[in-house]
């Protein structure tokens, strides 16, 4: 998270281009996704830089008041969908906002320390809302639950929930896992994170400590024991939950130290900022699971026109996740109109440069495994019937008529089944629409191209027509994906007489042709 490491947070504002030159579907090893996605999105933080009392009530503070509304969450997730983004970070508890305690500090003399006693029911409520109209949208949200601001806020207090094991069990007990109880059957629901950013609330000197201060923090110890022990309780609560826990200081140096590695954790996620940023290969971390970039964007704050660093950061940003990431999330959607470089919409909502750029990589082919998608019934009918169209394709190569020697289609049918096989069978609709739109239109010209050769070979023409008509077959209760252009001029080719006359050729290139001698 940028600049958030003074004393007092700071109010913030806040997949390439990548060519589809990606590897078929099989060739990455898993840990380089995330349930075979490649985890998309930015986040979000809080609602209108109102850190510590956006979603609930901030009861550490003395009860300062939520600036949430229905209408503004439904106004940043429509934006959001709209984009196509999948994925967004919420914070919950920052600054310790929804979280309620013990009216003294105990009723314990022999233990004067604020307890955990539950969940502020404003809070609860609002994140109801929330989770719905993200559900509503079609975005999976990942919550963030404390911040290592805890350990100077409100004079570092609460730092005992993760230094003191009965401070910690009432944190626990009564908030954190309730919390997740509540929500993470929702189907708007992603993960988890422990801790935004657990480096920066260990003190002491050690190079890799975040704070750099010996009276500020706990000690990597502490940290890694109040990891492990919200991680087995997360897990026990939920099975199935996938549980991180963040690291945003000296870029990965932490996560390849290990300082992350043996809690418990189903992924990992480090935070970086740099200008032109270079990473290491994810595979050089030395990690066990796979590893997102959950926060990235420029260093420098101060927008130049257009906001063209935004857009040029967050690029470059995707092209490095390519190296083994299984995912990447920018800085940020963040306090509309902020004039700084990590909130991506104006004042109004519209987008900015870094906005624009999420809505051009969504659409199918740069990255086509973003996500995780939120799919409707509908989506997912149609995402398997296209699946069903396909294999047809894909065994293209294993047609000795088609693709054997003497072939003139078997260098183009090659190709296209390499292409159709990537990522296939497919998680993002939009991907998967693309495909088979190549696909049909691929079979009904190179068809037509036989029909009209000056050697046609019925035998190929029937092979493809029977390729065609399982892929139609496939798509038909889907009147939309049969009303593209390249599945009705497979329709056509498909009814065409292998036998009959040759199609009128759309151009004087597609059959061959005899030259003609100039007139003496």
């Amino acid at each position: 998270m940028p600049n958030l490491r003074s004393c007092k947070p700071l109010l913030l504002a806040v997949l390439i281009l990548v060519a589809a030159t990606a590897a078929p579907a099989g060739a990455a090893g898993p840990i380089e996704r995330l349930d075979r996605w490649f985890v998309f999105g930015t986040n979000l933080a809080w609602f209108n830089g109102n850190y510590g009392a956006d979603i609930g009530v901030n009861h550490a503070e003395g009860g300062w008041n939520p600036v949430f509304t229905p209408e503004l969450c439904e106004k940043v997730f429509a934006n959001l969908e709209k984009m196509g983004c999948p994925v967004v970070r919420v914070w919950a508890f920052e600054r310790q906002e929804g979280l309620t305690f013990t009216p003294d500090l105990t009723t314990d003399p022999k233990y004067p320390y604020h307890e955990v006693t539950g969940l502020d029911p404003v809070f609860l409520a609002n994140a109801r809302i929330l989770m719905d109209t993200a559900a509503r949208h079609h975005v999976m949200v990942y919550w963030s639950l404390l911040n290592h601001l805890i350990r100077e806020e409100q004079g570092g207090r609460h730092m005992r929930i993760i230094t003191d094991p009965k401070v910690r069990a009432s944190y626990l007990n009564n908030a954190a896992v309730p919390f997740l109880k509540e929500f993470a059957s929702h189907p708007a629901f992603f993960a988890v994170d422990i801790i935004n950013e657990a480096d920066g609330a260990v003190g002491g000197t050690d190079a890799l400590t975040g704070g750099k201060d010996p009276r500020l923090g706990c000690s990597w110890k502490q940290m890694r024991v109040f990891i492990k022990a919200c991680a087995d309780a997360f897990h026990a609560a939920v099975p199935g939950l996938k549980v991180t826990c963040t690291s945003g200081w000296n870029e990965e140096r932490n996560l390849k130290a290990g300082r992350f590695s043996g809690l418990g954790l189903d992924f990992y996620d480090w935070h970086s900022y740099r200008d032109a940023p270079v990473l290491p290969h994810a595979r050089d971390l030395g990690l066990d699971k796979p590893v997102i970039i959950g926060e990235c964007g420029p260093k420098t704050e101060t927008p130049d026109a257009g906001f063209a660093l935004q857009e040029k950061n967050w690029r470059a940003y995707l092209r490095e996740a390519r190296k083994g990431y299984a995912g990447l999330l920018t800085w940020s959607y963040g306090n509309p109109g902020a004039d700084n470089n990590f909130v991506m919409v104006g004042k109004d909502h519209a987008w900015r440069a870094g906005a624009r750029f999420i809505h051009e990589v969504t659409r199918g082919s740069a990255i086509p495994d973003a996500g995780p998608l939120l799919l409707t019934e509908a989506e997912r009918a149609e995402r398997n019937a296209i699946q069903a169209a396909l294999p047809p394709v894909l065994g293209l190569g294993r047609d000795p008529a088609l693709c054997g020697t003497g072939s003139p289609l078997a260098k183009r049918l090659l190709w296209l089944a390499r292409e159709t096989g990537k990522y296939f069978p497919y998680l993002n609709l939009r991907y998967a629409r693309l495909s088979l739109d190549r696909a049909a239109g691929e079979i009904a010209a190179l068809g037509r191209w036989q029909l009209a050769a000056r050697t046609p070979s019925p035998v190929r023409v029937r092979r493809l027509q029977a390729v065609g008509k399982s892929m139609l077959a496939a798509v038909a209760a889907h009147p939309p994906l049969l009303g593209l252009d390249s599945l009705q001029r497979l329709a056509a080719f498909v009814a065409l007489d292998p036998a009959g006359p040759a199609p009128a050729s759309n151009s004087p290139f597609d059959g061959d042709f005899t030259p003609v001698a100039p007139a003496p």
